[in-house]
């Protein structure tokens, strides 16, 4: 049966034209989108930055047998010198940090990037859009400049009792608060008021001075706290006068995404050295204040 040829090749179409040979039309390809663009050029990015990252670690990491002899003059090769790098930790840090950008390349950024022309186009548009509205639409804007100082506040709030703490209560120790959300809420009978407090990003530094690895001495996500303040010490105040002392329940307090760092750096723990500075820096204070005082007492010459 393998020896019984095939049956030629006959054409219906033209005497002496196969159909085999006929061309097919020409169809163009389909155009891309603008993501399909756009993803392409991602992934070409992020195929070169790759190859850049590891051409930097295998630059870092140098000739895989190396010229330098131990000092110990018994091996003359690579690896006696990996081993005793690493046995006394004489690696630079240049190098470490590139093998770790070769293992674990950057993210891609595809935000577009602010340029002169461009902060120049916006104010130019800007601008008389601006003063166009101020002047037929004031209701308008001030509007808007409310609502975003309402869904601001809890940032403003936050960043003015950062200040007022570090400056007045920790004397310049710097303290941080990210953010406050109040919600508060009155009961008649009894008088009471419920506050819902929420702390967001609430951190403490290490000293200053002692210039630790570490920024915060200590951290937290979020701070939340549940009070509720008893108001009838209003009543004997507008009674009697005399200021009662203020009842206030913590009935529920929870933290959240605590960081605590104890650390030992230059011979001192960093608690110690908060203590002191917080410490130094209320007795300069004092020490301020009452020179004040007593340079208003002198009288004149």
């Amino acid at each position: 049966v393998d020896e019984i040829a095939p049956p030629a090749k006959q054409s219906y179409l033209l005497p002496g034209l196969h159909v085999d040979e006929i061309a097919p039309p020409a169809m163009a390809p389909p155009k891309q989108s603008y993501l399909d663009r756009a993803r392409a050029a991602s992934l070409l990015q992020a195929r070169t930055r790759g190859r850049q990252a590891r051409a930097r670690g295998r630059k870092a990491r140098g000739p895989r047998h190396s010229s330098w002899s131990d000092p110990l003059g018994q091996w003359n090769n690579g690896h006696a010198v990996w081993e005793w790098r690493r046995a006394t930790g004489r690696r630079s840090s240049s190098s470490s940090d590139a093998v770790s950008s070769a293992c674990f390349p950057s993210p891609i950024d595809l935000r577009p990037r602010p340029t002169p022309r461009n902060a120049c186009a916006i104010a130019l548009l800007g601008l008389p859009l601006l003063l166009l509205a101020l002047v037929a639409f004031p209701w308008l804007v001030a509007a808007a400049l409310l609502g975003y100082a309402y869904l601001r506040l809890p940032r403003l709030l936050g960043w003015a009792v950062s200040q007022a703490v570090t400056r007045f209560g920790l004397f310049g120790y710097p303290l941080t608060l990210g953010a406050i959300h109040l919600s508060p809420w009155l009961e008649l009978r009894p008088a009471r008021l419920h506050l819902r407090l929420c702390v967001e990003d609430f951190s403490l530094s290490n000293p200053p001075s002692l210039d630790c690895p570490h920024r915060h001495f200590v951290s937290a996500g979020a701070l939340d706290f549940l009070l509720t303040i008893d108001l009838r010490w209003l009543r004997e105040l507008l009674r009697t006068g005399r200021l009662q002392p203020v009842p206030v329940h913590f009935e529920q307090t929870r933290v959240q995404r605590v960081k605590l760092f104890f650390e030992l750096y230059q011979g001192q723990l960093n608690i110690n050295a908060l203590t002191r500075e917080i410490a130094e820096r209320e007795v300069r204070a004092a020490l301020a204040s009452r020179a004040r005082s007593c340079c208003r007492r002198q009288p004149a010459p």
